[in-house]
């Protein structure tokens, strides 16, 4: 008898750690034979199931039944009673040998389900699938709209740096992706399932997850190659940054010899050097000028060029002048340090604040 007894308790967990297996595949958190207080009393739970949606918390409990008979409607009831009294937002009531028909109808507008494990398995995958192919969307949605961002940076000159055909291949894969889930998700199958990017013949798909299996690996490989153009547009940025700051550095030491100059050096020969140390900043300058025109990012080449328009209208034809003044320095000075904050703030914001993320592992 003692034997029996253990070998049903064995069975019995066994049947427990299944249920909680089939939870944890969806990634979901399922502990089992957890204590819980409800607003009665404190409840025993074979498997307790933890989740969020978005930032609110779920509670699903799970009763286990590793019986020979159909279970009753009083067994079906009293779960109820527990899912009540915990606040819970569903219970799940597994058996392998069926309901009584009393149960079946008890749980009817309730939010308590009745089934076996295996079909258990089936609504969860139905389940796994569907967040899947949702989550496949997202995704899509989420690169097509950086691929969006850059593209609206670009100029012609910039299509070989940036590699815009392909750039406008994966926005086309995108649409492609996009409007096929779109498909699925209303369960318009048989569907062929969307390879905007991959060689292998048509594949088509009759159910979710079929589909979602199929989707994912063209989702993943999207997901590479647009990791790929997005770090040649990171390289770009960051050398349109390091040229920008390297020109901003020069302007800096050019502003400061012009401080001295408007001062008066008193010294024909002293202001002979600083003027030719200016030279020299200027040379500089020009040259980062001519690295930012080739840049494909538009607001700091553009910030550079209304940069270098002001310095040669107003601080470099006050340097060359003969008669410099204080006043004239002072409206030079703030011609320069406006159109130099521009170009900071160009090169502080032109990479795109990436939305899309790689899902991460379950």
């Amino acid at each position: 008898m003692l034997m029996e007894e253990t070998r049903a308790s064995i069975s019995w967990r066994q049947y427990q750690e299944r249920a909680a297996a089939v939870f944890k595949r969806m990634g979901f958190d399922a502990a089992i034979e957890p204590c819980l207080d409800g607003a009665r009393g404190r409840h025993e739970i074979d498997v307790l199931v933890r989740t969020s949606l978005g930032s609110i918390p779920i509670l699903w409990i799970v009763e286990c039944k590793d019986w020979k008979v159909p279970v009753s409607k009083a067994h079906v009831l009293t779960l109820y009673q527990i899912a009540q009294d915990l606040g819970a937002d569903r219970a799940f009531l597994l058996c392998e040998a069926g309901f009584q028909a009393g149960a079946i109808a008890a749980v009817r507008q309730t939010n308590v389900t009745l089934a076996s494990i295996g079909e258990l398995e089936a609504l969860v995958a139905d389940a796994v699938a569907e967040a899947t192919v949702k989550t496949v969307l997202a995704t899509t949605k989420a690169i097509e709209h950086d691929l969006h961002s850059m593209l609206f940076e670009l100029t012609p000159d910039a299509q070989t740096l940036l590699r815009n055909d392909e750039t406008v291949e994966l926005l086309g894969a995108c649409l492609d992706i996009s409007l096929s889930v779109t498909k699925a998700l209303a369960k318009q199958f048989p569907l062929r399932c969307p390879q905007p990017l991959s060689s292998s013949e048509p594949k088509w798909a009759d159910d979710l997850k079929t589909y979602a299996d199929e989707v994912e690996r063209e989702a993943d490989l999207l997901a590479i190659k647009f990791q790929s153009v997005k770090s040649a547009r990171i390289g770009a940025e960051r050398s349109a940054s390091r040229n920008a700051h390297e020109m901003l550095g020069k302007l800096d030491e050019l502003l400061s010899l012009g401080e001295t100059l408007a001062r008066g050096v008193g010294d024909e020969s002293a202001e002979l050097v600083l003027l030719r140390t200016a030279t020299g900043a200027m040379r500089s300058i020009g040259r980062k000028a001519d690295d930012l025109r080739e840049t494909p990012m538009k607001s700091v080449r553009n910030a550079a060029r209304e940069l270098v328009r002001e310095l040669v209208d107003g601080l470099y034809l006050w340097l060359g002048a003969p008669g410099r003044t204080q006043d004239q320095w002072v409206k030079v000075r703030v011609g320069a340090r406006t159109a130099s904050a521009r170009l900071s703030e160009a090169a502080k914001t032109s990479s795109i604040a990436w939305v899309y993320r790689p899902p991460e592992a379950n």
